[in-house]
């Protein structure tokens, strides 16, 4: 698409989620500094159960022109009856760079420059703006960084009332300084049957936090930079909080057919 967006919606436990940008633009010199995020960091994949993907005709016969570019079905885990359990579950993980570019250091620049002036090739003017600085701004702007997961769930539940919460806390740090990931995260899902299981009652409710990290962070000479090029948004922190809620009532209507004997819902 030229003006609209290619993403599909995403619809997590029946509730439609707006694939708006989760943040503000910023202000680059090649454009918007912000990178946009996915409606999806609000998620937890630890708690995903199951991922549909409708597509064509099927999409926009339910969804409407929303579906356009497809729908993402997707289920989180739920409590299963007669099986209680308490799960913890974490990694650490690290990155670092692994290739460099070659650039040249201030001092063999410098040294460029002064077989040009020497051939005669380049103004002698050009080596007193050099300073002697000998700065390596790619490993300034870069760093080794660590990525910490936490996991914790409990479930439970008879044969009427099940239900599963869970707790997330996520933190990942770019390679490039200023650049992060923070999210913390909680989950509640519960199915409750009434009326000799005429009527069912769902709750799902989530409540998630996310910081995008995009600031000046690290070193004095590499925030400098940063201000200077305008790759990163300048103003610290983005703090953007999402909450769903939604409450399914499904009665189910119990047909006796005629002549059969059977029982179908």
């Amino acid at each position: 698409s030229i003006s609209a967006s290619n993403d599909p919606l995403y619809v997590i436990d029946g509730v439609p989620i707006q694939n708006d940008a989760t943040e503000a633009g910023g202000i680059g010199i090649d454009g918007s500094a912000a990178l946009n995020r996915s409606p999806l960091n609000m998620l937890n994949p630890s708690d995903i159960a199951n991922i549909t993907v409708l597509k064509d005709a099927s999409a926009t016969a339910i969804y409407g022109s929303r579906g356009a570019n497809g729908v993402v079905l997707i289920e989180t885990k739920r409590g299963v009856a007669g099986v209680s359990s308490v799960e913890y579950e974490t990694y650490v993980a690290q990155s670092t760079p692994s290739n460099t570019l070659g650039f040249l250091t201030g001092n063999e620049y410098r040294a460029f420059i002064q077989k040009q002036v020497t051939a005669g090739t380049v103004n002698a003017s050009r080596l007193t703006g050099l300073g002697a600085a000998n700065t390596d701004w790619e490993n300034e702007l870069t760093r080794s960084s660590a990525t910490v997961n936490h996991n914790l769930s409990f479930t439970g539940g008879n044969s009427s009332t099940q239900y599963r919460a869970s707790l997330n806390y996520a933190n990942q740090r770019g390679v490039v300084i200023s650049n992060g990931f923070e999210r913390f995260q909680g989950r509640i899902n519960a199915n409750h049957l009434a009326l000799d299981g005429k009527l069912r009652l769902a709750l799902n409710l989530a409540s998630t936090r996310l910081i995008l990290a995009h600031g000046h962070e690290g070193t004095a000479a590499a925030g400098k930079v940063i201000e200077a090029f305008g790759h990163f948004m300048v103003g610290g922190n983005t703090v953007i909080g999402v909450v769903v809620f939604a409450i399914l009532l499904v009665v189910n209507f119990v047909v006796i057919t005629k002549g059969s004997g059977r029982i179908a819902e």
